[in-house]
């Protein structure tokens, strides 16, 4: 039994509770990698470069073509390795983007003609690529995390936004340049840190994914039909909240005071309903995400098409918390996905990307379109949420009642073989399996268990984390807490350690032969 409790001691805190355990901060730089991309586009100065919307300036749209197309080389390098995360192209990757800020900055100052250019060009190349590598790199950091605490530190990293979005449009315009220009070095400074912890074994077991109760003991296979489903409605929803994103109605400013405020609050809302996902849904997927946030954005819709300044300004604050909300669930997903597919993260999190972007490049620029097409009377405000609720809805039928989980999973038992199938014959179990089922059966029939609790009983003698009995079981968080609630109660036990001493209480336990 001592594997059993040296596994315990790793997997987690030791508590029935689901325990915050918040790693150290600086994994929490991603928020500010977030700010600086909201800022950067959608400050309420309007565009850094100078232009009224970014949705015509020539910078994002250089930017926003040359994204997806990153995503897309760096998808490919995905799918031999992840990218390496060392020192030099962390600095690299971030001074790129830092370098590319300054200039999109500094091109509204120059003078018209080649070196006008020569900064627009170089603005967008290095504010497209650079990003698209910087949030790489934290996902494959983030991914060494365990479970439990890469779903704390992305949701929380929209924290970061939310006061960043506060506090830095406040600022004088110099000073508010100069720190979205320091933003991506900032960043980078903290994934620098967060590699060195990494690899320097200076972070408490509980938190690495090296864990053994968060690690999945087969290959799952990998659907790419369903994969590429979900990257369409994550292309359609991203189109429709870049689409909002980009429209600055003259009845709607009075209302908002500042469009910071409107950032701040969707920054808040998508941290709480990122957090809501992981703790009350199911395991987490790209269904989680489409069935907590289709409603919404199609509601969104339907209230900026009715025109008066409080609809149009909370229409704006749920469809961009859609957009960010969608990007924590992205990103959780990704990481999951790779534990289970044994692909790289970089390839599961770039595809995943590139579908993103280039909703952001199609909404930004049909904004444009449409927005011309509204100043001539060709059409209302009305007629085109019509028309977009009309298409977003589309997507609902590419769903069905199909999931699009990309995992292709027969039963829980089949993927996580902690607990062998009940039916499976007894001579394929090791002695040591054998003999913790007939301890738990023993425990669970003294104790008053039910049948849901005994199987929650397995995976924690096992040293399984609560996410991972989650997935195992299609529960969702919340539930799984409750359960384990439940057993140390029964039992009167207080923490994992001494649920392992009631089970070695029973007998000697056999090797694991």
């Amino acid at each position: 039994m001592e594997r059993d409790r040296e596994t315990m001691q790793n997997s987690g805190s030791g508590t029935a509770r689901y325990t915050l355990n918040i790693p150290p901060l600086r994994f929490f730089g991603l928020g500010l990698s977030f700010s600086w991309a909201f800022l950067m586009w959608q400050s309420p100065l309007g565009s850094l470069s100078g232009s009224a919307s970014s949705g015509s300036d020539p910078v994002w749209i250089l930017s926003a073509i040359l994204s997806p197309l990153i995503a897309v080389l760096l998808m490919l390098y995905g799918k031999t390795a992840d990218i390496p995360c060392r020192s030099i192209v962390i600095f690299f990757a971030t001074g790129a983007a830092t370098l590319g800020t300054v200039l999109a900055a500094a091109a509204p100052l120059v003078p018209e003609g080649t070196v006008r250019l020569v900064f627009v060009a170089l603005g967008g190349i290095l504010t497209g690529a650079a990003p698209m590598v910087v949030n790489t790199l934290w996902a494959i950091v983030l991914a060494r995390l365990s479970l439990r605490s890469s779903e704390i530190v992305i949701p929380a990293s929209f924290l970061v936004t939310f006061f960043c979005s506060l506090a830095i449009p406040n600022l004088p315009r110099a000073v508010f340049v100069a720190t979205i220009c320091a933003l991506p070095l900032l960043s980078g400074f903290c994934l620098w840190a967060s590699v060195r912890a990494l690899d320097g074994k200076h972070m408490p077991n509980h938190h690495l994914a090296t864990s053994e109760g968060d690690l999945y003991t087969e290959k799952l296979p990998f659907d790419r039909n369903k994969a590429l489903k979900a990257c369409v409605v994550l292309f359609m929803a991203n189109s429709v909240s870049s689409f909002f994103a980009f429209m600055r109605p003259d009845d709607t400013m009075p209302m908002l005071g500042n469009a910071s405020l409107v950032a701040a609050a969707a920054s808040a809302a998508s941290a709480f309903v990122a957090v809501a996902i992981t703790m009350f849904s199911k395991p987490v997927s790209f269904d989680s995400f489409y069935r907590w946030l289709y409603v919404p954005t199609l509601a969104a819709v339907a209230l900026y098409g009715m025109g008066p300044a409080p609809m149009r300004t909370a229409a704006m604050i749920v469809l961009l918390y859609v957009f960010m909300t969608g990007s924590t669930i992205m990103l959780i997903y990704s990481i999951k996905l790779s534990r289970q597919t044994r692909r790289s993260v970089t390839f599961l999190f770039c595809g995943a990307l590139a579908f993103s972007t280039i909703g952001c490049l199609v909404g930004g620029i049909a904004e444009g379109v449409v927005s011309t097409a509204i100043e001539s009377g060709l059409f209302s405000v009305q007629t085109a949420c019509f028309a977009l609720i009309i298409v977003f809805s589309c997507s609902i039928l590419l769903l069905g009642r199909e999931s699009i989980d990309v995992t292709t999973t027969p039963s829980s038992e089949a993927r996580l073989h902690p607990k062998p199938k009940a039916t499976e014959p007894q001579s394929k179990k090791t002695d040591r399996e054998q003999w913790i089922d007939t301890r738990c059966e023993e425990i669970g029939s003294e104790y008053g268990l039910t049948n849901r609790e005994l199987e929650v009983l397995g995976y924690l003698v096992r040293g399984r984390s609560q996410p991972y009995i989650r997935d195992a079981l299609c529960l969702s968080q919340n539930t799984v807490a409750s359960h384990a609630r439940s057993i140390y109660r029964k039992l009167g036990v207080h923490s994992k350690q001494e649920l392992l001493d009631i089970l070695e209480s029973r007998s000697e336990a056999p090797s694991n032969r």
